[in-house]
């Protein structure tokens, strides 16, 4: 059996879909499955029995992809079909796992090779597009209808969420499995010369956690805002983990320009096996997420640290969580820093919540569940 596995990202990357995608690879390899990954030029190479990797021509004038809708995409996306209609005249594959937008090129490889495929669906592709071009807002029910046409054509819909699985079954979905995202704080250990946040950057008061893309809908803007507030009144530090070089130039020249550069550290990128010893440091961890549907992969590692998380109140984070186990706020920088403020007085709230969310993920958020779930549903579907 061989499966084509379209991923329309840099990989392999330090990045939420990336990491997605690379545990797929996992379970599949487990199964002793065949598979081609078709992907973009752009990162390393992962080695998992039964895996070839393919890559999309390289363009110097697109690199650099970023997460999230871009012209860069677009291009890329033209290379990453010419790529995967070559591999299907080659091939005799059983089915193409298209990821994200990736489900566009599936249609097509359907049409001409009448291959069937599976969505792996992180995101509504018709809101995330309206959401970060307004301008594209009178064409959302044209996004919608192709949307809905993408899901219906498919032989089944990997949802991350909720929110998600009721998009799919609402477009008439074959079959949908809600396949949420887990923590990786398993998937590694700390590295053995981990230096310490308080020496390396002699910070010595709490630490206030993100760690994440820089992207607008991160909320990044909401969080130094907030810290702006908070400053007045209380003494701590805000650590950043991940970031392109351009993203943290451009928000460490804004944080000193809200003076916050002696409070604010970007540590840029960092490996996944380095990640638990960070967060180990922290006090607190923040997602400010101001928009999305799709729960954000880092609050599942946040939650399994045992450390208390603070969200912004969006559907983002509550299809899942509530503050039984973490702490909520609404995305506004007042509200935002009020909670967080409490948050640095209350130690005792900060240990009951973090343990709290550490056996919520505990119970469901594990790579066992998420490998049960997703072989049991491709042995369902592929025996039919």
């Amino acid at each position: 059996m061989k499966i084509l596995l379209l991923a329309p990202q840099p990989f392999f990357q330090q990045r939420g879909t990336p990491i997605a995608v690379n545990l797929v690879l996992k379970v599949l390899s487990k199964r002793g499955t065949c598979v081609d990954l078709l992907t973009y030029p752009e990162g390393e190479d992962v080695l998992h029995p039964g895996l070839r990797i393919f890559r999309s021509k390289r363009l110097s004038f697109a690199s650099q992809i970023p997460p999230g809708f871009s012209w860069k995409k677009l291009v890329h996306g033209l290379f990453l079909f010419c790529s995967a209609f070559s591999l299907c005249r080659r091939n005799r594959y059983a089915v193409v796992h298209a990821v994200e937008e990736s489900v566009f090129i599936a249609m097509l490889l359907k049409l001409f090779f009448g291959v069937p495929y599976l969505y792996d669906m992180d995101s509504s592709l018709a809101d995330q597009l309206v959401e970060s071009q307004p301008f594209l807002k009178c064409l959302a029910p044209f996004f919608h209808c192709m949307e809905r046409n993408a899901i219906r054509g498919s032989q089944g819909v990997l949802a991350v969420c909720d929110t998600l699985v009721q998009v799919a079954k609402k477009h008439g979905a074959k079959n949908v499995l809600l396949l949420p995202d887990i923590s990786l704080l398993e998937e590694g250990t700390p590295g053995e010369n981990i230096t310490v946040i308080q020496k390396e950057f002699k910070v010595l008061s709490p630490i206030v956690l993100y760690i994440g893309n820089f992207e607008a809908y991160q909320g990044i803007d909401l969080l130094l805002e907030s810290a702006v507030l908070l400053k007045m009144t209380r003494d701590f530090h805000l650590v950043f983990i991940g970031g392109t070089n351009k993203h943290i130039a451009f928000y460490n020249n804004k944080a000193k320009q809200l003076g916050l550069e002696t409070i604010t550290r970007f540590l840029g990128q960092r490996p996944v096996s380095d990640i638990r010893a960070y967060l180990e440091q922290a006090d607190i961890l923040v997602s400010p997420r101001i928009r999305g549907n799709n729960t954000p992969m880092k609050v599942y590692t946040y939650l399994h640290s045992g450390k208390v998380v603070l969200a912004t109140k969006i559907v983002s984070h509550t299809q899942v969580l509530s503050e039984s186990i973490c702490a909520l706020a609404d995305p506004t920088p007042e509200a935002f820093s009020s909670r967080l403020s409490y948050l640095l007085q209350n130690e005792t709230e900060r240990k009951q919540l973090g343990e709290a969310g550490k056996k919520f993920v505990e119970k469901d958020y594990s790579f066992p569940a998420f490998e049960q779930k997703l072989e049991k549903f491709y042995s369902t579907l592929l025996s039919q």
